[in-house]
């Protein structure tokens, strides 16, 4: 039995569409299969937590959506190693896809999906608030991508609330999305001095300002930018990107290079390999998971699961 789980209205309606093509390939493949499509935010998540308490001892899964669609599937996933996850994507962003190089074809993602030719066992990091009235109100978070505090969590609070980003969606442009909030959040986004403790080091790294931090699972984040091009999602390490206080025409000229992976070039601007990163800075600033934004803070703590996720390519 496959589980196909949908987000109709992702990439403004992406997801219902690329559904009647995946019907037509599972009818054609003679396999059973149950349909759940979602209405609001959470309902993924509660459709997750009710095929966790199956008593099957392995469940598949067969998920339409973006990024945030799969981040949100994780966040009721008990445990990990339960589920076999096949994935279809239909986000503005799809950086999960890009770094798994994973079909947009419908014929040919249920081929593999079905065949389960080949599995991969993916990290999934962990992000959790140092604050106790944050922590009690929204608990930790996974994400499958990328977690971040600063400008790139920023970027993603504000393309959430965009009424652009659907109008994008609907001629395949979503990702300009982020292009133009990003330039508005270079001149806006607030820089706070920061310490960042990696492992167990009792010692901190300093920054006297920084702009963002993104701890990276997979090597792409903000649909396409290769901010850490050595990333590898199933060594049980977190890569980290440090932007620090870096003039205005400075980030305007690592952008390009982070498209390619060559922005640590540029001074102010560093890589760091950790199995657990905290942080503590002085000003409130966003954060995300997966693009996904809860509130801002001030400490968080972001490590690895200790179970890997069966994932389909």
């Amino acid at each position: 039995m496959y589980h196909v789980v949908v987000n109709p209205s992702s990439c403004s309606g992406k997801g219902i569409i690329l559904w009647g093509s995946v019907e037509e390939e599972l009818k054609k493949a003679n396999v059973e299969y149950e349909v759940y499509f979602s209405e609001k935010s959470g309902d993924i998540k509660k459709r997750m937590e009710e095929l966790s308490a199956l008593p099957d001892s392995e469940v598949d899964v067969i998920l339409l959506g973006g990024d945030g669609t799969v981040n949100e599937a994780l966040q009721g996933m008990n445990p990990l190693s339960k589920f076999v996850l096949g994935y279809l994507p239909t986000g503005s962003s799809n950086d999960l896809a890009r770094d798994l190089k994973a079909s947009f074809n419908p014929e040919e993602a249920i081929k593999h999906i079905i065949s389960q030719d080949n599995i991969i066992n993916m990290d999934i990091g962990v992000l959790h608030y140092e604050d106790e009235n944050l922590s009690s109100k929204f608990g930790d978070r996974r994400f499958a991508v990328s977690a971040g505090i600063g400008f790139d969590a920023a970027v993603c609070a504000e393309a959430m609330r965009s009424k652009m980003k659907d109008r994008l969606n609907k001629i395949g442009l979503g990702k300009l999305t982020y292009g133009g909030i990003g330039i508005k959040q270079v001149f806006s986004a607030p820089k706070s001095p920061c310490k960042l403790w990696l492992d167990d080091s009792e010692t901190p790294i300093v920054f006297d300002k920084i702009f963002f931090i993104a701890f990276m699972n997979h090597k792409f984040q903000g649909g396409g930018f290769k901010f850490c091009p050595d990333a590898d999602y199933s060594d049980g390490i977190l890569d980290l990107c440090t932007v620090g206080a870096v003039s205005i025409p400075t980030f305007m000229m690592a952008l390009p290079k982070a498209a390619k992976g060559t922005h640590f070039s540029i001074k102010g601007l560093a890589p760091y390999k950790a199995k657990k990163a905290r942080v503590h800075i002085d000003t409130p600033l966003w954060v995300h998971t997966d693009g996904e934004v809860e509130t801002k803070a001030t400490d968080i703590t972001v490590t690895l699961c200790a179970e890997q996720l069966k994932f389909i390519i």
